[in-house]
């Protein structure tokens, strides 16, 4: 049997820069309840599925009607596991099913920033694209000529190219970075494919301001100020 939409949650209960923090209180609800929710309201999916190794993570997702139909493998659940291995893992269950599906949603729990209308755009600009993939990135804050890697002795010599010394921030062009809110592709791609970035991914660009990736505690405080800001800017 085919289906249309599946949206696939990963979410672990360990987390070295923020200890359990798809299980912290955001604005009074688990983090991951924001990420459900934006998507649950989007419409536009069969199945929604939490794929987690905590039984806590398990308790909120069923409380919000999220199916959450096995605990993800130890292996697939560590510090250096891929993303990839854990989403094919959620497709092959229900292939075995006998079910699988026309697209994929792949979402971080630790994007509570990140509207309905943010996953809504991304399908219809995958759908207009004809595309494999659409990710979503969002505008950097520094010029990627400002970057470089540092050697073990600490030497900045040629760290900045000599053009660029002499630009300002405004001088150069845009750059971007996946922010890591939306991963919404073809089943085939998600269940075939360990490269996502060919000529048929697309990005969906969104604001700074709702692309907040919380890693740390510096992250989590700094969505509370944007989570109420753009409450604000919404209702303003």
């Amino acid at each position: 049997m085919k289906k249309k939409n599946i949206a696939i949650i990963l979410a672990r209960s360990g987390s070295k820069g923020l200890k359990n923090k798809n299980q912290l209180k955001f604005h009074g609800k688990p983090l991951i309840s924001y990420t459900i929710d934006a998507i649950k309201n989007t419409n536009l999916f069969d199945e929604i599925v939490l794929s987690k190794d905590s039984k806590k993570l398990a308790k909120i997702a069923l409380k919000k009607g999220i199916k959450v139909p096995f605990l993800r493998p130890k292996h697939l659940s560590k510090d250096n596991s891929k993303a990839k291995d854990a989403i094919k893992h959620t497709l092959e269950f229900f292939k075995k099913q006998g079910t699988i599906f026309d697209y994929v949603l792949y979402a971080f729990p630790t994007t509570p920033l990140k509207q309905s209308k943010d996953i809504i755009k991304s399908y219809k600009l995958m759908l207009k694209k004809r595309a494999n993939m659409v990710i979503s990135v969002c505008e950097n804050d520094k010029p990627k000529e400002w970057v470089n890697n540092i050697g073990k002795n600490l030497s900045l010599k040629n760290f900045i190219n000599k053009k660029g010394l002499d630009k300002n921030r405004q001088d150069f062009k845009k750059n971007y970075r996946i922010n890591g809110s939306i991963y919404f592709g073809k089943w085939d791609i998600f269940y075939h494919q360990k490269y996502w970035f060919g000529n048929k991914t697309y990005a969906y660009i969104m604001p700074k301001e709702r692309s907040i990736d919380i890693d740390n505690i510096i992250d989590f405080e700094l969505a509370k100020i944007m989570f109420k800001k753009n409450k604000i800017l919404q209702h303003g």
